[in-house]
């Protein structure tokens, strides 16, 4: 039996380049991977779910049952991969209901932005066409920032929009 001797600073003689070079290169430390479903959550995270009309609620921890809607029950997601299924399928009927309302919008006030459209276009024509002074150039440019305005105004209505849980965005960076 080898008797063990105290390490100090002092005892230690300092490595010299070539020894450097020969000790062997640490590997980088291998990410653990647990396997998908036993991947344990600090916070637990709670939805509502109507299994009648399909609906999805962000839910809340069983002491506030007293919010819950009628009809719902409280789902607990212990691992992260049931959490993440439930959150897909919050973010799908989100962009369920949010197609349903653009598609609303678009049938109110597609008509009148085509019926707006064709009034400046006309308007720009009789402008163009129309005697070349201050005014009408001035009326020309308002017409044709007012077109372009439109134009960002629709596409600014069919922006996508995606929602996370704040858990998944601290996670993914956004």
């Amino acid at each position: 039996m080898t008797e063990l001797e105290l390490v100090t600073p002092e005892t230690l003689a300092p490595l010299t380049l070539e020894e450097t070079a020969q000790t062997p290169a640490q590997e980088p430390a291998q990410e653990i991977v647990a396997p998908r479903g036993n991947a344990q959550m600090a916070t637990k995270i709670y939805f509502w779910y109507n299994s009648r009309t399909q609906h999805i609620m962000q839910g809340a921890p069983p002491q506030f049952d007293h919010m819950k809607p009628m009809g719902y029950q409280t789902l607990e997601c212990n691992h992260a991969h049931e959490a993440e299924m439930w959150s897909d399928r919050l973010r799908k009927q989100d962009q369920r209901i949010t197609e349903m309302s653009d598609y609303e919008r678009e049938q109110i006030e597609g008509p009148m932005r085509e019926d707006l459209r064709k009034q400046i276009k006309g308007r720009l024509r009789e402008l163009e066409a129309g005697i070349d002074t201050k005014n009408a150039r001035l009326n020309a440019m308002f017409m044709k920032k007012a077109l372009y305005m439109l134009d960002e105004q629709e596409a600014k209505a069919k922006t996508i929009r995606q929602s996370y849980l704040h858990v998944e965005a601290f996670e993914h960076g956004k």
